[in-house]
């Protein structure tokens, strides 16, 4: 990346190579699509967090009853408290971001 200053003086930054150690975890699976209850996250990795955002990227996740199997990495998640609409889920273990809709 190059980061140029006010000043007109420029600096390059280290090229870092960025590898996914688990791709086949890295994929999470939501269904049914679309509800007007509950929405069923599967392959989700041991500690993952699940956000739910809305249309506008307001984190609706604390208006939503979350269920965690940790042994299927399946997670259950209420949404019939939310308005009809569209919204976007982010799973995160701090290593990996899957981002779903």
């Amino acid at each position: 990346m190059k980061q140029t200053d006010f000043d007109g003086t420029y600096s390059y930054s280290k090229i870092v190579h960025v590898q996914s150690v688990n791709n086949e975890k890295a994929t999470i699976h939501m269904f049914p699509n679309p509800t007007t209850d509950m929405i069923i996250v599967t392959n989700l990795d041991y500690g993952m967090e699940v956000q739910v955002l809305n249309s506008v990227g307001q984190n609706v996740t604390k208006s939503v009853k979350q269920e965690t199997n940790r042994t299927d990495g399946q997670m259950v998640i209420d949404m019939s408290d939310l308005p009809n609409g569209l919204y976007h889920f982010v799973a995160n273990n701090k290593s990996t971001i899957v981002k779903k809709r």
